[in-house]
Formats: structure tokens, C-alpha cells, sequence
């Protein structure tokens, strides 16, 4: 596995309470502050031929000796120059420039998103217009019907009547469409109503810049949104990435409320869970985290894995532990005829316990 790009920073910020609360939280995340300048001279001098291409400068609009001029140099030297004002009159001559964040993970979710700024500062203004409440989905390998359970939920929130968007984020192999027997999920930047109440969408790597800013109008337009992230692994190293495949993690955990993620209790499931249980409590992310485990037929028979699935994700103080029972025959059945639970077989066991889940989940 590849290593993860360093993550430096510098700083330039005048007000010692603004500056130590952002250097005590890029440190809790893993950055690391190469500089802490004074004021625009002794950072010029610092950064005076230096290779300075991963460096990311956060500065405050009062750090003494900045003008027009330092700063188009600084944003020149360094990969990224956030700007933060001292004052609200300060926009007038730094139109970019943007308030301290009030939050760690406000100032977390600006530093994911350093290479479409524009784009994180634009949903972080508008977060008060959030409408939805979105419901991420994750699994910790493949095979363990992430996009399934996302669909069948989707569904029955939809059909407790809320106005809900099923999002497919597999961006390098979308799958909605296909199970559900749809077409043009792919095409616009808006999700397709496919069913009362239910709209759906595909995001994919050709359009995922198009695709992860439409989610921004999608929370404001739907009381629900349901989005499919597949497998979570490399947590730390996808949510400090710059690869187009990190896009929809990174959006997760800045704006979802809740996060579920899908597991199984055999061995190989338990040392993966294992390894994200670590990741997730070293990492800061938004949204609320609930583990679902799937049984799956030899489960049956061995018994204790749902106490050890458990007793591992007990000490995160996860906001739900989930179980879904093994359902072969109502899923292929399903499948087969490219429809939801609800529509294929209401009374399985499966669709009664998805229809369970997605009474808590928008309680």
C-alpha cells in the first residue's frame, strides 16, 4: 500500500487564541506545522528557496505586512493559501477571505477539501440551508451488499413519506441502475425520480467534480438523502487524498449525519473491522457512526460472532449496532426481477428488518 502524502502546514495568523486552536487541531489530525510565522517578513524569509509544493498556508488578513502583492506571491509558492479575516469589513479587500472556522471539524472539513476550496467553502456557507438528513453507507470489503442494503433503505424511507435521493458514489463502477433496471441514472446533474417518493442518481469519475458539487443542492431539496461510498478502507490516507476516488468519502465525512457501516463476524471480517475501529477513533469525521452486522448461513451454526462483532465496536459508543439476517431468496428473488424488498416480497424477514432500520434511522 502506498504511503499517504505528508500533510505540512504553515501559519501566519496574528490572533494567538485563532492560531492555537488551529495548529492543537491539524496536530490531532495528523499534520504537521512546519512554521508558525510572526508576520509576512519572516515568512517570505522561511520560505525564500524552498521546495514548497505540498505546503499548505493558512493566514489571517491582519498578519502584519500583507498586501495584495505578498499574497498573490504566497499563493504562487505554496500548493494552497486559506485566507481568514480578522473582520467582517475585511471581505471588501479580500473577497476570498473567509471566518475562522468555530469548529474542529469545520476546520477539518476546509482542510480536505484544500484542492476544490471554492467548492468546500461554498457548502460550509450554506450548511444552514441543509434540509436532508443524509445517510451515508459503507461496508469494510467488498461482497457484503453495500449497494443493496442502501437501495432497500432508500426505499422504505420513501416510503414513509419522505422525498428521498438514492446516490450510487461508486464512482469507478455504479450500480443502481442496473439493479433497479433503470437507465440515465449517469446523465445530468440531479437525481431522476424512479418511484413515488424516491429519486436516484450515479455519480461517476468522468463527471465526479459535477457529480460531489450536486450533492451540495441535493440536501436542501430532499428531507432524505441515501448515499452508497462502497468499501471504507485507508481511512486516514482517502480522507487527506487527492485522488478522484476520495471525493465522496471526504464529502461524507464533512456533511453526512450518520454513517452506517456493513460487517460480517468471521475472522477475516473481524480483523478488518478491527483495523477501521482504530482508523475511526484516530480520525474526526461528522456524521455519527452505527455498525451493521450481516450474518451470513455458516454464522447460524457458529455462534458468538455477533458478541464478538459487538464487543469490538462497542468502545467507538456507535449510535446504533444493527443485524440483518441471511435472506439468499428474498435477495435473489429481488434481484432477478430488478426491484426493491418492498416491491418484490414485503413480508421477507430481510425487508421487515431493513424497514425497521429505516424507522430508527430517520427518527
Amino acid at each position: 500500500m502506498a504511503e499517504p502524502q505528508p500533510q505540512i502546514a504553515l501559519t501566519a495568523i496574528r490572533s494567538p487564541e485563532s492560531e492555537g486552536f488551529i495548529a492543537s487541531t491539524l496536530y490531532s489530525q495528523g499534520w504537521s506545522i512546519n512554521f508558525r510565522a510572526l508576520d509576512c517578513q519572516s515568512l517570505l524569509t522561511f520560505l525564500k528557496d524552498k521546495e514548497s509544493s505540498q505546503w499548505v498556508l493558512l493566514i489571517s488578513t491582519d498578519c502584519d505586512g500583507l498586501t495584495e502583492e505578498i499574497l498573490a506571491h504566497l499563493r504562487k509558492v505554496t500548493k494552497q493559501v486559506i485566507l481568514f479575516q480578522s473582520s467582517a469589513d475585511d471581505h471588501s479587500t479580500y473577497s476570498d477571505a473567509i471566518s475562522v472556522p468555530d469548529s474542529s471539524l469545520t476546520l477539518i472539513a476546509l482542510m480536505r477539501g484544500t484542492l476544490r476550496t471554492p467548492l468546500i467553502r461554498s457548502q460550509l456557507q450554506r450548511e444552514s440551508a441543509k434540509r436532508a438528513k443524509v445517510i451515508a453507507i459503507g461496508s469494510i470489503s467488498g461482497g457484503l451488499g453495500c449497494t443493496t442494503f442502501a437501495i432497500n433503505l432508500a426505499s422504505e424511507i420513501a416510503s414513509l413519506n419522505k422525498k428521498t435521493a438514492l446516490v450510487d458514489a461508486h464512482a469507478y463502477a455504479p450500480a443502481i441502475a442496473a439493479l433497479l433496471g433503470q437507465r440515465g441514472l449517469q446523465q445530468g446533474s440531479h437525481p431522476r425520480q424512479i418511484s413515488p417518493g424516491l429519486w436516484a442518481q450515479e455519480i461517476t469519475r468522468a463527471e465526479i467534480s459535477e457529480g460531489i458539487e450536486s450533492l451540495d443542492r441535493t440536501i436542501s431539496d430532499f428531507d432524505c438523502v441515501v448515499i452508497d461510498i462502497g468499501v471504507v478502507r485507508d481511512l486516514a490516507a482517502n480522507l487527506s487524498g487527492r485522488r478522484w476516488s476520495s471525493e465522496a468519502l471526504i464529502w461524507v465525512s464533512n456533511f453526512a449525519d450518520e454513517l452506517i457501516l456493513l460487517s460480517v463476524g468471521d475472522h477475516l471480517g473481524i480483523e478488518r473491522l478491527k483495523s477501521l475501529t482504530v482508523e475511526l477513533a484516530t480520525n474526526s469525521i461528522k456524521p455519527a457512526i452505527s455498525f451493521l452486522h450481516t450474518q451470513r448461513p455458516l454464522e447460524k451454526r457458529s455462534g458468538g460472532q455477533s458478541e464478538k462483532f459487538s464487543k469490538l465496536v462497542t468502545p467507538l459508543r456507535p449510535r446504533r449496532i444493527l443485524e440483518l439476517p441471511h435472506d439468499a431468496r428474498s435477495l435473489h428473488a429481488a434481484e432477478s426481477e430488478q426491484m426493491t424488498l418492498l416491491e418484490s416480497n414485503e413480508k421477507s424477514l430481510l425487508r421487515k428488518a431493513i424497514a425497521r432500520i429505516a424507522g430508527e434511522v430517520i427518527s
